[in-house]
């Protein structure tokens, strides 16, 4: 007998065998004149005369071979060859390097396009939360998350293949960053007189979940503002000038796990007599 799909044809030879009349199948891939033997099928425990090729049949997906054998056993046998298709995975990030604060969309492309399976994230060896068996539709599959460690992630896409495609898996490196951040200074007054009080407040954007703030005058930290704490986002610092002149004012915010350092502009403050 001799099935064909597409590039792929099937073809029995009943006769064929070092056994009288065993036969055997045989499949063969190509185009036009050009044809070459990918596998010889036989049966699992043939015997004399069972006439194995009498009827052959090939799926729709050029996988699977059904080769039947009239004389064998009291009623006839058929066998199922399959022949499972490899696959590749690309993993792809909506955005690399981001941020702590960002969703991240993981994107798992398996090609040749299969027909079902499933693809589990993971981050290191702990798996993405709800993304364990995500299904895989037009060859693709999505996971989103957020909620990362700063750092270098590593993150697997592994496919589980299905009735007609093999496993695959894929890795990628993601940078995440800590939220970027702004400091801006102000003044309680400018100028300020000799003697009197002046309060600096660094206010800090998006308002962090600690860190403090150093201020400066000149490049020297003012006495007893070294790290004064964030609390809603700002930090204060009082100070008093004995002496006239003009003081350049400086906030440096230190920055938490999650949350960069930034600086802010000099102030310029002008003390008068």
């Amino acid at each position: 007998g001799v099935s064909e799909i597409g590039t792929t044809i099937a073809v029995s030879a009943v006769g064929h065998g070092s056994t009288p009349e065993t036969g055997a199948g045989y499949v063969f891939a190509g185009t036009g004149s050009a044809w070459t033997e990918q596998a010889e099928l036989t049966a699992t425990d043939e015997t004399p005369d069972d006439n194995f090729g009498t009827a052959l049949a090939i799926s729709s997906n050029g996988l699977n071979v059904v080769v039947g054998a009239d004389e064998h056993s009291p009623d006839g046998t058929a066998w199922v060859f399959s022949s499972l298709a490899s696959t590749h995975s690309k993993l792809t990030a909506s955005r690399n390097p981001s941020t702590v604060d960002r969703v991240v969309t993981y994107t798992d492309r398996v090609s040749p396009t299969p027909d079902g399976g499933t693809v589990a994230f993971s981050s290191g060896d702990k798996t993405i939360a709800g993304c364990g068996s995500k299904p895989v539709a037009a060859g693709k599959a999505t996971c989103s998350a957020t909620g990362k460690k700063v750092g270098s992630q590593r993150i697997t896409a592994k496919y589980s293949g299905d009735h007609n495609f093999l496993s695959s898996k894929a890795s990628m490196t993601e940078r995440v960053a800590p939220i970027a951040t702004t400091t801006k200074l102000s003044a309680s007054a400018n100028p300020v007189r000799k003697g009197r009080m002046v309060t600096y407040t660094a206010k800090v954007s998006p308002a962090p979940n600690g860190g403090t703030v150093q201020f400066s005058a000149a490049g020297k930290t003012i006495s007893g503002c070294g790290a004064e704490i964030v609390a809603a986002g700002k930090a204060r610092c009082a100070v008093t000038y004995h002496a006239v002149g003009t003081q350049r004012i400086v906030a440096a915010y230190s920055g938490v796990a999650t949350y960069a350092a930034s600086k802010s502009r000099s102030l310029s403050e002008k003390v008068d007599q």
